[in-house]
Formats: structure tokens, sequence, C-alpha cells
């Protein structure tokens, strides 16, 4: 039986959804006070596995809290895993979230 890891995480940062680039995003969502929380829950069942290969993912299950949108906003189309060559690990984590507006 593999070996794994289950772990939950906490990121925030500052956004503003209007903005053309992630520098911009950050300036203007602190000078805004937009800072959206998300939640995670990351699984990796295999963790041998996902340090041998950069194309093994992990499970990535979270959600985003950004009170102009609304909280607990469930996330989509997650991607957690480890790229880079060899002895130099690099995690990478991308996450899309649907907002419908009421």
């Amino acid at each position: 039986m593999a070996s794994g890891l289950q772990f939950k995480a906490t990121r925030a940062g500052n956004f503003s959804p209007s903005a053309s680039s992630s520098e911009k995003g950050a300036n203007a969502g602190e000078r805004a006070g937009d800072r959206p929380t998300m939640h995670a829950k990351v699984t990796i069942a295999d963790m041998q596995a996902f340090v041998d290969n950069p194309d093994h993912p992990g499970n990535l299950n979270d959600s985003v809290h950004f009170p102009p949108l609304g909280d607990d906003l469930p996330a989509t189309d997650e991607v957690f895993n480890r790229v880079g060559p060899a002895g130099k690990p690099n995690l990478k984590q991308n996450i899309l979230f649907n907002y419908q507006p009421v």
C-alpha cells in the first residue's frame, strides 16, 4: 500500500478582478482592501509517485471567500502537482472558480 499525505491550507492575497496583470491586481486590491482567501484540502494518495513523477497530480478540493462576490465559492478545474526538473521541485496550483451574480 502506498503512503500518502493529506493537509489543509489557507492562502490569502490582494486581488482586483479588473486588473490586467497580477502585480497591478495585487496593488489595486491592497488599495481597495480586496483580499480573497482560499481554503484548500490537498490529498496526495501516493507520495512516492508524486515525488518521482512531475505529472502525477494530487487531489485539490477548495473554496474561495471573496466578500465582493460571495463566501465559499466552489473551485473547479483544480491542479496541484510538482513541476520542474528532479532535484528542483516546484509546486504548481491552479484554481478556477465560477461566479454567478444573483
